[in-house]
């Protein structure tokens, strides 16, 4: 009797849970980009707000940010995307945390990870913050190689970073015997 209540309650939440609004939003699906707010935040359908996860494309008034906005929603707007999640859901602001993946069109092709490709291309910098790095160290090439080839934002802009924060460190072992 007891576990045909429990059983009816919770049935009961998670129905209600569908009524008040509440929405998930599985990842792997595909997802409209409505539209793109800047260089590093977008909407998808049902308004939801998205931060790509391990960039920071400059803010307004910065340098580089019309050609940041402008470049990301050419690549983005009215096209389906895909969400990859790290560890952190959303931010502080109620933006949902991604990767944002462009499905390639043909089975055997690569998808585009939108977030290492704005910065390879100099439109956005790396920004990894713990615990969400899985791709701290293919950003951080990218924006190696975005320096050297001195594209977008290093080109025009007088942004300085040090990389080598970004990266993993190897402490080494606590104990000096220890081989």
């Amino acid at each position: 009797m007891k576990k045909t209540i429990i059983l009816s309650i919770i049935t009961f939440l998670l129905g209600m849970g569908g009524f008040s609004g509440y929405k998930v939003i599985k990842d792997n699906q595909l997802r409209l980009v409505e539209r793109v707010i800047d260089g590093d935040t977008l909407v998808i359908e049902d308004d939801v707000r998205v931060r790509f996860l391990g960039i920071n494309a400059p803010d307004r008034g910065e340098c580089y940010y019309e050609e940041s906005k402008i470049f990301t929603q050419e690549l983005l707007e009215n096209i389906n995307i895909k969400l990859e999640k790290d560890i952190t859901g959303k931010d502080k602001y109620d933006r949902l945390l991604r990767y944002i993946i462009i499905p390639s069109e043909d089975k055997e092709g690569d998808n585009l990870l939108v977030n290492d490709y704005l910065i390879r291309q100099g439109y956005a910098m790396t920004y990894s913050i713990s615990p969400n790095v899985r791709y701290r160290d293919l950003f951080s090439s990218a924006q190696e190689e975005a320096k050297k080839e001195n594209r977008g934002l290093w080109k025009d802009c007088d942004y300085k970073t040090d990389n080598t924060s970004l990266r993993e460190q190897d402490t080494g072992p606590e104990d000096p015997n220890c081989n």
